[in-house]
């Protein structure tokens, strides 16, 4: 107890000459310290070490600040689906399975099939995510990437009806994060339109007779993919600097975020900013210029592995 005492007596605050402690001022007001925590601490510290970087137009990666990382592609990587593809960009990971089924079309479009991602951003990936159901991060990567399917018309929803009112196709397209190091939105859209390109569906007639299907698995074809739509993610940093492809250590310490999806054609798509600070006009074209740019770089990755895997057969 006296040992307790003692260390408290010796951590209080002495009062000095004028017989003030820091915590009164002369008009008898209260004045707060604010603590600095660990967490604040080791953050000032990190922007500043990303200051030091940034101002000789470098990352502490090593790339310039306009620079995207190593994109690699593998399709085909699930024999048990209809199509597949696995996306590094840099240590970012994302696999992408579809999965079709048959179903009823729906009452109010008789004459469309149905489309239905899904993002799952499993504990596995990084120990930001959590157990359970899909937290708020993954529900808003599954609408971003049902909202640019369409929008941009990737597969229109009419080619996979078979017979108008009767019968159509599902596709479920599976995406799911196996590492996380930021920007996984890009790799889940390249993800997906590798897996939709190398999606293959059986023959299927429906039978007026037996009012059932009759599928044909030794006959397959690819599905009609109408545009190639590539998302470009872009961070603010400090309000000023801009970079691409952010690593998760930058995004956590960016002011504002923006994804940029274009496609072939340079159409803008659709364009995603989950809050932060406001973008001028300027940065806005620069951002677009950047994602016109990236959709020609992942296309023509995406179009050399195909005709690669197809070599190999």
């Amino acid at each position: 107890l006296c040992f307790v005492l003692s260390c408290y007596v010796s951590s209080s605050v002495a009062p000095d000459s004028s017989g003030l402690q820091d915590s009164d001022d002369p008009h008898g007001r209260a004045l707060t310290a604010a603590a600095v925590t660990p967490d604040e601490r080791f953050i000032d510290l990190l922007l500043t070490h990303l200051s030091s970087f940034q101002k000789e137009n470098c990352r502490p990666d090593g790339r310039e600040l306009t620079e995207f990382r190593t994109t690699t592609l593998n399709i085909g990587s699930i024999s048990t689906a209809d199509g597949s593809a696995l996306v590094k960009i840099g240590n970012t990971t994302v696999i992408c399975g579809i999965k079709a089924e048959l179903a009823n079309p729906p009452v109010e479009a008789p004459g469309k099939g149905y489309i239905v991602p899904n993002v799952d951003l499993p504990p596995l990936c990084s120990s930001r995510f959590r157990p359970g159901p899909p937290g708020e991060q993954a529900q808003a990567a599954s609408q971003f990437i049902a909202d640019v399917i369409e929008s941009s018309e990737l597969i229109r929803t009419e080619d996979l009806c078979i017979d108008r009112g009767k019968l159509c196709w599902v596709l479920y397209c599976d995406l799911m994060c196996l590492d996380y190091d930021g920007n996984v939105l890009d790799a889940c859209v390249i993800a997906l339109l590798a897996a939709l390109k190398n999606t293959q569906l059986p023959e299927v007639t429906f039978s007026t007779e037996t009012c059932s299907p009759q599928v044909n698995r030794e006959k397959r074809r690819g599905l009609h993919i109408h545009k190639h739509p590539v998302s470009a993610s872009l961070c603010v940093f400090d309000d000023s600097i801009l970079i691409v492809d952010p690593t998760a250590e930058e995004e956590s310490l960016t002011t504002s975020q923006l994804t940029v999806v274009t496609d072939e054609e340079g159409r803008l798509c659709a364009v995603h900013k989950p809050g932060g600070t406001s973008m001028s006009a300027e940065k806005l074209q620069e951002c677009i210029s950047r994602a016109v740019a990236r959709q020609r770089e992942i296309q023509k990755l995406i179009n050399k592995v195909i005709h690669s895997v197809k070599a190999a057969q």
